[in-house]
């Protein structure tokens, strides 16, 4: 074996590597998906015990039927009341802070 067919090699793998890897980029960046940001506030409050007790298949999963699918905020079995206080604080925040608490503008041509 010659050493140029080692560096050969090497330099189509490289290559090869880089292209798939500039097409994964260019791809993410299209089809990026925006989450909710509570979903992972939420999710920080767990415990992460992916346990299932609260019959989701894991900590991530009952998180986004909180946000999503208005799950009960206390099914999370080994967080106990105290995740519950503190997603149900999480949500209530949310709420506030998605009113804003103004009064919507009206322009002076629909008086």
């Amino acid at each position: 074996m010659d050493i140029s067919t080692v560096f050969i090699g090497t330099a189509v793998l490289s290559g090869t590597a880089l292209i798939l890897g500039l097409a994964i980029s260019f791809v993410t960046q299209i089809f990026h998906v925006e989450v909710d940001p509570r979903i992972n506030q939420l999710h920080d409050i767990l415990p992460h015990f992916n346990c299932g007790a609260c019959g989701h298949p894991g900590c991530m999963p009952y998180a986004e039927a909180v946000i999503n699918d208005n799950e009960k905020t206390d099914r999370c079995k080994p967080g106990g009341a105290k995740v519950a206080a503190q997603i149900l604080a999480l949500l209530e925040s949310s709420e506030s802070d998605s009113s804003g608490g103004t009064e919507p503008e009206t322009s002076k041509s629909d008086k």
